[in-house]
């Protein structure tokens, strides 16, 4: 097992703490009897890089239609629309600085059926002062209407000079959000924060349950890397073992040290929800194993199982429902990590 004095209480996606967390974590592995491996994996260094380039372009797009020149403002208004596309957005980790290598630490236990579906169990490496959220949903949303406010400014108001006071209006936007960006991304805690330690611990325990003992299912235990600017570790593993897609997505993230809940993910139109089937499961092996694990929906900010499912992959998380009322109850918790463990154990037993 781990705590929290073994892991860095920084671990930027990509640094040099995220990779000896990855080795921290290898070698429990082996201490257990398993064979981890590391899987490298390109990803931005942070969460707030795609936003802080958004509002550049803004800037810079203000600044070409306050100086007559629509075409250029045109281009760096759609750069800043087409950006807010995951897919679009992500290349920035193919820019040097903005993007490196990250690695996620993956083993697997062989099950007694092999006709039953793989399971996946993943609990992010990193951890980012911003927590995967460098913007609120509200901030995100103006910045998204300042976008669409100067590109329309650039392509039809410049010819009647209404653009003017809409080119105001974004510039400030876009120098504020750049001023709240680079506040937070130089934001460095000095506690290690849940998010995610007690995945991690969680994972291990896991890993020392299944070695001891052959489960039903096969599993995977995935220490993935770049959760928090984007669950590109656990995007790399999936596209690399395709045979994980048919397989259920188990993430275990900030338990914290209250209640703890099985997170589903409703259905969007650019991926399903969280599988019917694995709700059920997951709730017959929480009464199984005695645990009142709760089941609904908790939104946070960044989701290694939403990231699954954006790749038609079933999956849930582990995560915290309500916190205690004491400010020190928000740490790593040894009891829920054994607890999330101990209901992943009972659902690999439990045949679908």
């Amino acid at each position: 097992m781990i705590g929290a004095s073994d892991l860095a209480p920084s671990r930027p996606p990509c640094s040099v703490a995220e990779r000896d967390a990855a080795r921290t974590i290898a070698a429990k592995l082996r201490r257990i009897g398993l064979r981890p491996r590391t899987i490298p994996a390109r990803a931005p260094t942070s969460p707030t890089w795609i936003p802080l380039l958004r509002a550049l372009f803004r800037v810079w797009a203000a600044a070409f239609l306050a100086a007559e020149m629509p075409l250029g403002a045109r281009i760096l208004a759609s750069l800043s629309i087409a950006a807010g596309v995951p897919a679009i957005g992500g290349l920035v980790r193919f820019v040097p600085l903005l993007g490196a290598t990250t690695h996620n630490v993956i083993t697997s236990r062989q099950g007694t059926d092999r006709t039953l579906r793989p399971v996946v169990v993943t609990a992010h490496l990193d951890t980012h002062s911003t927590a995967g959220a460098p913007m609120t949903r509200a901030h995100a949303f103006v910045s998204a209407i300042s976008g669409v406010l100067i590109l329309a400014a650039a392509i039809v108001g410049h010819r009647s000079g209404g653009w003017r006071p809409v080119t105001a209006i974004v510039a400030a936007e876009a120098v504020l959000t750049l001023a709240w960006l680079a506040r937070r991304e130089l934001t460095t805690p000095s506690e290690a924060p849940d998010d995610n330690t007690s995945g991690l611990i969680a994972l291990l325990r896991v890993a020392e349950l299944v070695a001891d003992s052959p489960p039903v299912h096969d599993v995977w235990i995935a220490a993935t890397g770049a959760g928090t600017s984007g669950s590109y570790g656990l995007t790399a593993l999936l596209r690399r073992r395709r045979e994980l897609r048919k397989a259920w997505v188990i993430e275990v993230d900030a338990l914290g040290s209250g209640e703890v809940v099985a997170s589903p993910t409703s259905a969007r139109i650019s991926h399903p929800g969280t599988p019917e089937q694995l709700i059920q499961a997951i709730a017959a092996a929480a009464k199984e194993s005695g645990d009142p694990l709760n089941v609904r929906r908790v939104r946070r900010p960044h989701s290694d199982a939403r990231a699954a499912l954006r790749m038609r992959t079933g999956a849930i998380a582990l995560t915290a429902g309500l916190r205690p009322p004491a400010a020190e109850g928000y740490g790593p918790d040894q009891a829920n990590a054994e607890r999330a463990a101990r209901v992943i154990d009972r659902l690999v037993r439990l045949t679908d």
